[in-house]
Parts: C-alpha cells; structure tokens; sequence
C-alpha cells in the first residue's frame, strides 16, 4: 500500500487495500480463465492454487479462490464432468478446513453433500470421498454402527464407478 493518503484519511486507505486486494485474487485465478484449458486441467489449477495460498499462511485468499472458482460453476451443473469438477472444488474445501481445525466444517461437509446428493451419481468417487470425510466425524463422535453403513455406501460407491 503507498503513503499517498494524508494522515487520517482512513478511507482511502481502505479503498486502495480493497483494491490491491481485488487485483491479487484476480491474478491468482487469471490463469485458470485460459479458455484452451479443460474442466479438468482448470479444476487442478484452482485447487492447487488454493492450497498454495493456504500453505502459504494466506487462508482466507485460499479459500476466496475456491469461492470464486465455485461461484463460476453452473448451477445446476451441465454435464458430468462440471459435476465432479465442483465435488472435486468441495472435497479441497473440506481438506483444508479439516487442517486447519477451521469452525463451520460440518455445515461445510453438509453442504459438499446435499451437492453430492443433487448432482452425483450413486457411483462416483467424488461422493465417495465426500462420504468417507462424514465417516471422521462419524468416528470421533463414537458412532461406529452408524460408520460401517457409510462405509458400505463408500465401498459401492467407490468400486461402481467406471473411471
């Protein structure tokens, strides 16, 4: 930020902090915006940028640019692929927020379901993982008999999907 403001112009100096911002979001994700990239090459990248932003100390920028790829994602999803490309955007989600001990991962994990639910099929191992992150807390909670049918539902989940 530059020392252009006179002293107290608080402000302005919000104003350019906001703007200084703004623009480093927007050159973190530019990349993914080459239209030659795929879903799945654009999925990776976003992902990946995250995790560096993360990694790097800067968690709310991680997890802007997750918010951002996932606010750029249809709804509801056209194809199969942009389906898995958005469980794929909630499986990082999740990852990081379980790390760093973050508050709000259940409401989180819930609404990475209900997306699994609306937008997967029964075979895919998107849901998979996302179920098998319900199966933690499943497991630090005690509830075992509860875990072994998600487990189950992982299992068939997991080996019925062709890729």
């Amino acid at each position: 930020m530059s020392e252009r403001h006179r002293p107290g112009d608080d402000a302005a100096r919000r104003a350019e902090r906001a703007r200084d911002v703004a623009l480093f979001r927007y050159a973190l994700i530019r990349e993914a915006a080459d239209a030659s990239l795929s879903t799945r090459a654009r999925g990776v990248l976003v992902r990946d940028l995250a995790r560096m932003r993360v990694e790097a100390g800067e968690r709310v920028e991680g997890l802007a640019v997750l918010d951002r790829a996932q606010a750029l994602m249809p709804d509801p999803p056209g194809d199969a692929q942009v389906a898995d490309a958005g469980a794929r955007i909630w499986i990082t989600r999740i990852g990081i927020l379980r790390e760093l001990g973050a508050p709000g991962l259940a409401d989180q994990l819930d609404r990475a379901l209900g997306y699994a639910e609306r937008h997967l099929p029964r075979a895919s191992v998107a849901r998979a993982r996302l179920l098998a992150e319900r199966g933690y807390e499943l497991e630090a909670q005690g509830r075992f008999p509860e875990l072994v049918a998600l487990r189950r539902e992982v299992l068939a989940a997991w080996s019925a999907d062709p890729d």
